[in-house]
């Protein structure tokens, strides 16, 4: 899960506006759920990473390594063991109740020092458009509270309409100067979104 463009990213700053308030629901419908990643997931992961769709503006180089997903998960055991990154694929229920992957989210750069992290977060093509990514950052974002955290940043691309449309439901605003990156040629501008746990 390189890149956090497409998908998404957060982290925490001071001056945020508060987080919305909770009507006591559950973050994610019983139809979607997150798991801790593991190698299981990778074949499917890869198989979503694949698609030009997905791998372009997440930074992925094309075509992507045979073993880029299985590389994704080992790199995330260290990080995991640091307590600087935790993982998860994005599971949602199929036809006749199958598990279905469809993408992958983290919170990475956790600093508990100050209260600070990143999430990231991207879905296979086929599953854009139906709530799992609000579904799937809500869920991180109950994750990010039980692990004290107090600010997060969205990184994304200017471009991005969806994943900002989703921040922004979900309470993120663009904070400092809201720009991390200013376009380049071939590339978006990148907007930076806060958000108080």
């Amino acid at each position: 899960m390189t890149g956090a463009l497409r998908g998404g990213a957060v982290g925490l700053a001071a001056g945020l506006p508060a987080p919305p308030p909770s009507r006591g629901e559950p973050s994610l419908p019983p139809a979607v759920r997150l798991e801790r990643l593991g190698f299981e997931h990778a074949a499917a992961l890869q198989a979503l990473l694949s698609s030009a769709a997905v791998a372009g503006p997440l930074g992925l180089r094309r075509p992507l390594r045979p073993d880029h997903a299985v590389g994704d998960v080992a790199a995330l055991r260290h990080f995991e063991r640091e307590g600087t990154r935790v993982g998860f694929a994005v599971v949602v229920t199929g036809a006749g109740g199958a598990a279905v992957i469809a993408g992958g989210c983290d919170l990475c750069a956790i600093d508990r020092l100050i209260g600070e992290a990143t999430l990231r977060f991207w879905l296979g093509e086929p599953f854009w458009g139906r709530g799992i990514g609000r579904a799937a950052v809500g869920a991180l974002l109950d994750e990010a509270r039980v692990r004290s955290l107090r600010t997060l940043r969205a990184v994304i691309a200017a471009d991005n309409t969806r994943s900002r449309r989703l921040v922004e439901a979900l309470g993120f605003a663009v904070g400092g100067d809201g720009l991390q990156r200013p376009a380049t040629e071939g590339s978006a501008p990148i907007l930076v979104y806060l958000r108080a746990v």
